[in-house]
């Protein structure tokens, strides 16, 4: 199931969306658009260039947090980038406190411990080329459109697993119950809550806030709110929200930072084509800017990243060695092997179906025109070739071969009335 929805009633049919989308999941028909499931992985791109707002995330609200008895807010660094760089993060803190959360958790812990994770695996893997996991958008489109690359996707938990499994074991350790514990993870982005949702295995966190949700909360309180303790900040994890933030601080220098939808395809285009030789490491961000340019934040993103990288300066604090040993110990940075999702077998019940349906995608590719221009509501022509194929278009929702249709429709006519005459 997608996170993110279409408004029908807002929607007027338009093709803005079925343009940018990696992945081919959106149609527009009826004058409506829809999404095609299996291929959405939810990085929103579509939900910040629909011009009618009619494309949406499907979030929680702070209500939510009442299903449990102690309720922990997972701090995504974004947060603190929506407010002016007068704003402290400590106050930030307070005042989602105050919102009804027994306490506060930054996922910039969970990064800063990945760094430590990530700097050993580089090291003792000099010659391979190692994608980042960290944004959930480009692990899926590799999984859908770049098979052969999963293997190199980094196998860690992300950062908000970590974080979150670290305050979780804090409550459990003061004597809280594990059903009573609720932690929700406010978050600039619809593919981590998809991963929430719907992920593969057991997560540590039970829901997640948009910041755009949590932020007008927030503004309400900041004038009359307190700086709470003066717990620690990790600069080196907070960096992670911006484009580079990650690579920076592994201690390689053959490294690559591609950001925003276009750029990372053309990339991982030629990352599978073998163009991309020497490099260690690919920090790849399907948002412009990295998280800073999320579909679900309110800041503008350039100025998110100044922010973002005035609080990495004020806060250098890291983690010592003996506590990313421990977690290490005890497995907090295991994660099960990426697998790819076999396009192939969309099309078919099996591998002989499904390349009978390529062989007539291709004969219906050779009458169609090839302009790719959206008029029939697909991406293109072979999305529509694909689409008839699969029974969910016709040959005549192309505009050229209806116009072909009615001449020769018109010419037959004429020679009947020619001929009855």
């Amino acid at each position: 199931m997608s996170m993110i929805r279409i408004n029908r009633d807002l929607c007027k049919g338009c093709v803005n969306c079925i343009r940018v989308c990696p992945t081919e999941a959106l149609r527009v028909r009826n004058n409506k658009a829809f999404i095609l499931e299996d291929r959405c992985i939810d990085c929103g791109e579509c939900i910040t260039t629909c011009p009618e707002h009619a494309i949406e995330a499907i979030v929680e609200g702070i209500e939510n947090i009442a299903s449990y008895r102690y309720k922990i807010a997972l701090i995504s660094s974004v947060v603190y980038a929506q407010f002016g760089l007068e704003i402290s993060p400590y106050a930030i803190r307070e005042a989602i406190k105050e919102l009804g959360f027994d306490g506060t958790m930054d996922v910039s812990f969970g990064a800063e411990a990945s760094i430590f994770f990530l700097q050993e695996l580089l090291k003792n893997n000099p010659d391979k080329v190692y994608i980042s996991s960290m944004c959930p958008s480009v692990v899926k489109l590799i999984q859908l459109k770049y098979p052969s690359l999963v293997e190199n996707l980094t196998s860690i938990a992300s950062p908000e697993e970590i974080a979150a499994r670290y305050i979780r074991e804090e409550f459990l350790s003061k004597g809280y119950k594990e059903e009573d514990i609720g932690v929700f993870l406010i978050t600039p982005c619809t593919a981590k809550i998809a991963d929430i949702k719907r992920g593969i295995g057991f997560s540590y966190i039970n829901g997640a806030i948009s910041v755009s949700e949590i932020y007008k909360h927030i503004i309400k309180r900041l004038p009359s709110v307190e700086e709470g303790p003066k717990e620690p900040f990790f600069g080196r994890g907070i960096s992670w929200v911006r484009d580079g933030g990650e690579s920076r601080h592994l201690q390689i220098l053959n490294y690559l930072v591609v950001d925003g939808v276009k750029n990372v395809l053309r990339v991982l285009d030629d990352l599978e084509l073998g163009k991309l030789k020497g490099l260690n490491f690919i920090e790849g961000r399907m948002c412009s800017g990295g998280c800073v340019g999320g579909p679900l934040n309110v800041q503008n993103p350039y100025l998110a990243r100044v922010k973002i990288r005035m609080l990495e300066d004020l806060y250098p604090q890291m983690i010592d060695n003996s506590t990313y040993e421990l977690l290490r110990s005890k497995g907090y940075f295991k994660k099960s092997q990426y697998k790819p999702q076999d396009d192939l077998l969309r099309l078919g019940e099996d591998i002989s179906d499904a390349i009978n349906k390529m062989r007539q995608i291709e004969l219906i590719l050779e009458e169609l025109p090839g302009i790719d221009c959206g008029s029939c509501g697909a991406p293109n022509c072979r999305a529509l070739a694909e689409d008839i194929v699969r029974g969910e278009a016709k040959m005549t929702d192309c505009i050229f071969k209806l116009k072909e249709n009615i001449e020769e429709y018109a010419k037959n006519l004429l020679k009947i009335v020619r001929e009855e005459k």
